[in-house]
């Protein structure tokens, strides 16, 4: 086996699951086309 390090881009002390802050990650508006989409039929249900 070869051993090497991984970098990782995420952390426990940057991840909003660990942080309990949310950051903003959305590339082009896709969260909100699929909230326009799916987010009324899901909220429905």
């Amino acid at each position: 086996a070869t051993s090497g390090s991984i970098h990782a881009d995420v952390c426990s002390q940057c991840h909003p699951f660990y942080t309990g802050k949310q950051k903003i990650l959305d590339t082009g508006g896709r969260v909100a086309r699929f909230q326009e989409r799916y987010g009324k039929k899901a909220a429905s249900k």
